[in-house]
This record gives structure tokens, sequence and C-alpha cells, in this order.
């Protein structure tokens, strides 16, 4: 599985639509979203599952770098048994 992975923000990052594109992408509520910001500002890493099109996740990465997020995507590896 795919997953978003915000590691940290650069000088700029618009708060505000960092939590509005989260919300949106993600169905997150106000709190949530706020919450997730919160925790980029603190340098904090986030991973979000994604089940989305390849071209719409590149979107979103890009979407989330102009806000000012240092946004990518990673391939999540199963735990060995």
């Amino acid at each position: 599985m795919r997953q978003l992975v915000i590691r940290g923000w650069n000088v700029g990052l618009d708060k505000i639509l960092l939590t509005k594109t989260l919300r949106t992408e993600f169905g997150y509520s106000l709190s949530e979203g706020k919450s997730i910001t919160d925790r980029v500002l603190a340098n904090e890493e986030i991973r979000i599952p994604l089940d989305n099109e390849l071209s719409r996740e590149e979107d979103l990465v890009m979407r989330l770098q102009k806000i000012g997020a240092r946004a990518s995507i990673e391939d999540s590896i199963p735990p060995s048994q």
C-alpha cells in the first residue's frame, strides 16, 4: 500500500490551506485536520495510507509541496513474519 508521508515544512507554509487540503482529500474533521497540521509544524513525520490512483497521488503531493509541506509518496513495506 502506498502512503502519503509529510516530513516537516518549509518557511511560508500556509497552515490554513494545509488543514483545508487534508480535510478535503481525506475527509478529516476540522479538529483532525488542525491536529495533523500542528504535528507537521512540530516536525513529526505523518503517514497517511492512500488508495488513490497514481496520477491523483502525484497531484496531491505537488499541491502539498506548493502549500509548503515536505510531502512524498512511499510504498509501505509489510512487516516480516
